[in-house]
């Protein structure tokens, strides 16, 4: 996002993909957020994106309890 946003997405851990690609929500889920928030009249520099952890599990597994906290 850019340096003023006017919203905050908290979105999934990053997939494997999203750490090869450099950056959350890449591929079709990256594709339907930007409908999505276009939709809602903001741009991409307007969302400021974070996942709900620094990087993907080890091996794709899913995110447990204690690194989402």
């Amino acid at each position: 996002g850019g340096e003023t946003p006017r919203m905050l997405a908290v979105v999934d851990p990053p997939s494997p993909g999203d750490d090869a690609a450099g950056f959350l929500m890449s591929g079709p889920a990256g594709e339907m957020a930007t409908k999505l928030f276009a939709a809602m009249k903001l741009t991409p520099a307007q969302v400021y994106l974070t996942g709900a952890v620094k990087c993907a599990p080890t091996g794709g597994a899913d995110a447990t309890t204690m690194q989402l906290l």
